[in-house]
């Protein structure tokens, strides 16, 4: 949050939002005044909303730099650990699907279809059901 944030007041909104990520559990948590930011994380002045097209920076790049490092440690994080359990799980459904009877009609017709195939000479040659 801007420290010259006018339309989210830090001095009065930082206290509840510590409090509400708290009460939610939350515990992986970094909270921040950006020195001289407003709302959109400009520098600025005065944090009035007037200045937003007066000001020639966009965003303050340190600023948002540390957002997004802040945001990329956690989700690399969980992005691994949610690969490992989808492997694991890839790993076990394999094994499942390994331990049954081969089947290699079934992703044409699907589970409960029951099909069969003759030979020329009228002798069955392959014939599923589920």
């Amino acid at each position: 949050m801007g420290s010259k944030d006018l339309q989210v007041p830090p001095e009065q909104n930082l206290p509840k939002v510590r409090e509400a990520l708290a009460m939610a559990g939350n515990t992986d948590v970094t909270i921040v005044k950006l020195k001289g930011l407003n709302h959109l994380f400009p520098t600025c002045r005065t944090g009035s909303s007037l200045q937003y097209f007066a000001l020639e920076e966009t965003s303050h790049e340190p600023s948002i730099a540390r957002i997004r490092d802040w945001a990329l440690a956690r989700t690399e994080s969980w992005s691994a650990q949610a690969t490992q359990a989808s492997e694991a799980s890839d790993h076990a459904d394999r094994q499942a699907r390994w331990s049954q009877p081969c089947d290699p009609l079934r992703p044409l017709f699907g589970r409960g279809w029951t099909y069969g195939f003759h030979s020329a000479s009228g002798g069955q040659v392959g014939h599923g059901e589920e």
